[in-house]
């Protein structure tokens, strides 16, 4: 019984900032198991993401969203100045990274991985266009990758060409909820979507 509840445990300590460490472990309810998680740190801005993400008819949905949600959040975090050169490095021989995944499982196949890579870059062209209009609201931003991200599933699932696409089509008929936090220093905000939650302690 041990080996099964901590076959999932996984540990991740920091050398500087806020946050000292986390740990994180699944359960399966299910067989397949419908949930995932992810952690990653933002390279470009400071400060941290984790996130817990519940399949509904299946795990299709969560785990595509747990691998691509934090690089749109990361894109609306960025100051149009790193936007621009975050976006002009994506076409040289050295393109600077978003995040830095922990414990990512996770791969796409190729023709999944070339859509989804065009949809973030359309994703990309329209911060740099439009999204800078307005003040930065930490808020503002998190709806907007939620959002996004929620529509570009959608647009993917439709047949192109007269053809259907079942791999996508899959993850947007099977849906998740999501929680994510981004801690930064001192500042905690916290984004979800549907009947996910997170809990907040404290050490006395």
């Amino acid at each position: 019984v041990d080996n099964i509840l901590r076959a999932n445990e996984y540990t991740h300590e920091f050398s500087n900032g806020s946050v000292k460490s986390y740990d994180s472990n699944q359960l399966a309810s299910n067989n397949p198991i419908e949930d995932t998680r992810s952690e990653a740190s933002c390279l470009i801005t400071s400060g941290h993401l984790v996130g817990v993400f519940d399949g509904h008819g299946g795990g299709a949905c969560a785990q595509v969203i747990a691998k691509r949600l934090y690089h749109y959040i990361t894109a609306c975090l960025l100051p149009y100045d790193h936007l621009t050169n975050y976006v002009s490095s994506l076409s040289t021989s050295s393109p600077l990274e978003l995040i830095q995944s922990y414990n990512d499982k996770v791969q796409f196949v190729d023709d999944v991985r070339d859509l989804y890579k065009n949809s973030f870059m359309e994703f990309l062209k329209d911060l740099s266009e439009v999204g800078y209009k307005q003040g930065f609201e930490m808020r503002k931003a998190l709806e907007k990758a939620f959002l996004r991200l929620d529509d570009d599933l959608s647009k993917e699932a439709l047949p192109t060409n007269g053809k259907i696409n079942m791999k996508t089509l899959s993850v947007a008929m099977s849906g998740s909820v999501a929680c994510v936090a981004h801690i930064d220093g001192a500042h905690l905000h916290i984004a979800h979507v549907g009947d996910c939650s997170a809990v907040l302690g404290k050490v006395k």
